[in-house]
């Protein structure tokens, strides 16, 4: 059993199960402390199956330009890097989920087919370049950052925050919140209208459902 968010994301409980490894295509520059990803970047995802001879199969998201108003470390760049910050595996091994947090989106591929990953769904909600509210009309500000997969793999949850050094940077005023997407067993994804939780100027970073959920870290304690 792996546990643990290392350099490579598991959320496999055996050693033949599908993981994730992230890679970088970008600069990195530095604010201070704090090394920001630059905007023009690609972000990868390698998608790894250790009991196939074909090891890898990547999922590209790229940057995209925007004419809106920008924050500080990206004004210069007219773009949004992706800037993605969780994903997660469902326990049936058939959906990946990945949380892009400068766009404002979390996207669903079915992985059912590790090689030929798929996008199957996907909601916008807050974000620098979408910036959407939830359907509910409340106004979100940050973006889905972690996500949270309920174990029979039908709710999804996510919170906005990410680190106070990052959020004050690219969401100056970040208001918290908490989001369910309801997910269809076929694919599809859909923001729940009626699940909206307001943290005010409270930073909430990671939730953990009652029972267990398809983290690893769910497998790692009691």
């Amino acid at each position: 059993m792996r546990c643990g968010t290392d350099r490579n994301f598991t959320s496999a409980l055996h050693e033949d199960r599908p993981y994730v490894k992230f890679h970088y295509r970008s600069a990195l520059y530095s604010t201070g402390s704090l090394p920001v990803l630059m905007g023009g970047a690609s972000r990868l995802l390698e998608l790894v199956v250790p009991s196939s001879s074909l090891q890898r199969h990547l999922i590209e998201i790229d940057a995209q330009p925007s004419k809106g108003p920008l924050p500080l470390p990206l004004k210069d760049l007219k773009t949004v890097s992706p800037l993605i910050t969780d994903i997660d595996i469902s326990l049936d091994d058939r959906f990946l989920y990945v949380s892009l947090w400068g766009l404002g989106e979390l996207r669903q591929y079915d992985i059912t087919n590790p090689h030929q990953p798929r996008l199957a769904g996907r909601v916008k909600i807050g974000g620098i370049l979408h910036r959407e509210p939830h359907p509910s009309g409340a106004e979100a500000t940050g973006a889905p950052q972690m996500i949270t997969v309920s174990r029979d793999g039908r709710r999804v949850y996510v919170t906005n925050s990410l680190y106070s050094n990052w959020d004050n940077q690219f969401y100056p005023g970040l208001r918290s919140w908490m989001a369910k997407i309801n997910v269809n067993p076929e694919g599809g994804v859909e923001l729940n209208k009626s699940f909206f939780v307001d943290f005010s100027r409270a930073r909430a970073h990671q939730v953990r459902l009652w029972g267990g959920d398809a983290s690893t870290d769910s497998f790692c304690f009691p």
